[in-house]
């Protein structure tokens, strides 16, 4: 249970900041299209649940709206996706709670029941804003990816001595669920913190 909430967890933060200005949730920019930080906030999240033992299909679901100024009909759509979120992690194996869009393995992208869900659809979509966003930041002819490149240069010729050195740039990452906290009292659980952990595959495969 505690990882379908850490789910439901990655999935909010979907909002990003396109060119133009405008806030989406799912609309996803084309191959190549610069990518730009949005401004911080707190999205809708849900963070309690309410079980009744003598209905075991009886859920209450608690909710914060956050503060992304959402309308109340926009708000009950974001509440009505987070528990199809949670509802998806409980019923499909966790081994299978995953997607995949590294260029190395075309042929490994999600396995095919979770690939036919909003929640895996979703997470196919923040994959590959990930990947915009992260080539956007790394671009050298923007201020925040030129910087970063010095600063490779800087450690590569401090190390070696030389800058002309082919360096290997493709790095696998993985976003995994890393730790929550639980409370619990009666029927109702609450998940009080919840951290996400953001790793190197071969950090993953060592853990």
């Amino acid at each position: 249970m505690v990882f379908s909430f850490l789910g439901t967890a990655i999935l909010p933060n979907s909002y990003a900041q396109m060119p133009g200005g405008a806030l989406t949730l799912l609309g996803l920019p084309g191959p190549g299209t610069p990518v730009a930080l949005s401004d911080a906030f707190s999205p809708p999240m849900m963070y309690g649940l309410k079980v009744f033992p003598e209905e075991p299909l009886r859920f209450d679901f608690i909710m914060d709206k956050g503060d992304a100024g959402l309308d109340t009909a926009a708000l009950r759509a974001q509440y009505a996706q987070l528990m199809k979120y949670f509802l998806t992690a409980l019923t499909v194996p966790e081994e299978d709670l995953w997607v995949n869009l590294s260029p190395q393995e075309p042929d490994r992208i999600a396995p095919e029941a979770f690939g036919q869900t909003e929640m895996g659809r979703d997470l196919l979509a923040q994959d590959y804003l990930l990947k915009q966003l992260t080539a956007s930041l790394m671009n050298p002819d923007e201020e925040i990816g030129k910087e970063f490149w010095q600063r490779v240069r800087k450690e590569i010729r401090a190390k070696y001595g030389d800058t002309d050195i082919p360096v290997d740039t493709f790095n696998k990452v993985w976003i995994v669920p890393d730790e929550a906290t639980v409370y619990t009292k009666n029927n109702v659980v609450f998940i009080t913190r919840s951290h996400l952990k953001v790793m190197l595959e071969e950090d993953y495969f060592q853990a």
